[in-house]
């Protein structure tokens, strides 16, 4: 939907698609599917670990989307950071 709007680098669509599909596993697959294996400590640590590296993927992604929403934000509605904070 982003490449409807305006042009990125190769960089930042890759690492918006990284952390998207990071998202999607972590939430379609990793909480659901595995939640008994929490209640294991010999599996527990094994998707802990696989959890945050999801969330630094996710978060990545998140940090490089904050400059378009805040621009989205200023064009699309009028609301600049400057209003909010």
């Amino acid at each position: 939907m982003l490449k409807k709007h305006l042009t990125v680098s190769e960089g930042i669509e890759q690492s918006l698609d990284q952390g998207l599909a990071a998202r999607n596993r972590l939430i379609h697959r990793v909480l659901i599917d595995n939640v008994a294996q929490f209640a294991r400590a010999e599996t527990r640590a094994a998707l802990v670990k696989e959890i945050r590296a999801l969330r630094r993927k996710v978060n990545k992604g998140d940090k490089l989307l904050g400059p378009f929403i805040l621009v989205f934000n200023e064009v699309l509605d009028g609301v600049t950071t400057q209003s909010v904070e």
